[in-house]
């Protein structure tokens, strides 16, 4: 992410408190998160000191350390200083989201006793058929799956969500990338990057038969 005239120092995360921070930020960003308020129908809202869900994403950001890089940078206070709040545009804020090559079937595992055991199962196979039709379409290319994205509530409206995006599709470059959106607001940002909807999935719970909705979207190329 190129900053001007601002160098935002970026490191390997090696310590347990950097991991700390890490899962602090995700919990924050998607305590309203619809999916995860539909696959925990009687619990209340993450937060950073809910212990269930504190403990399972310290237990996937070390499972995504050990595949991988995972940076950090200054200290949310230095951040505040650095990027400040301005009027946002659809390229620059979006809710969070749930990059990585792996498929998020492979990663959730929310079994905590709040969790609601045959929605998550729903969602794991609507998740892997989704992932499994894109496979086939795209199988002479690499295909990448963008899992997480998320800005610490502090730090939103910033533009830093925007920056994220462009490093990572500088990375990915022309090879063709998915994601599920979660919220029908966030649609116009990811297509301000080339993203277009392919899939709308609707999860019903049997039961009570509540709804989620969410969408299946790609970036195949350079818009």
């Amino acid at each position: 992410m190129s900053i001007p005239k601002v160098t935002v120092s970026l490191s390997p995360v090696h310590t347990n408190p950097s991991i700390v921070a890490v899962v602090r930020t995700v919990n924050l960003a998607f305590s309203s998160d619809p999916l995860i308020q539909w696959l925990r129908p009687n619990a209340t809202p993450w937060s950073e000191h809910d212990p269930s869900a504190w403990k399972w994403q310290y237990r996937r950001v070390q499972t995504i350390m050990s595949r991988g890089q995972v940076l950090q940078s200054e200290s949310v206070g230095q951040m505040a200083q650095v990027f400040q709040k301005k009027s946002s545009t659809s390229k620059d804020k979006a809710a969070p989201e749930k990059g990585s090559r792996i498929p998020v079937s492979q990663d959730l595992d929310i079994t905590s006793s709040d969790a609601g055991a045959v929605r998550v199962n729903k969602l794991i196979a609507a998740n892997k058929a989704s992932a499994d039709g894109l496979q086939k379409q795209y199988s002479k290319r690499e295909l990448w799956y963008l899992e997480v994205i998320a800005v610490h509530p502090a730090l939103q409206s910033r533009g830093l969500g925007g920056g994220v995006m462009r490093w990572i599709l500088e990375h990915v470059g022309n090879q063709p990338i998915y994601l599920e959106c979660t919220r029908r607001d966030n649609v116009s940002f990811y297509e301000a990057f080339g993203f277009q909807i392919v899939e709308e999935v609707e999860l019903v719970d049997d039961d009570d038969g509540e709804k989620l909705a969410y969408w299946v979207m790609v970036r195949s190329q350079d818009p």
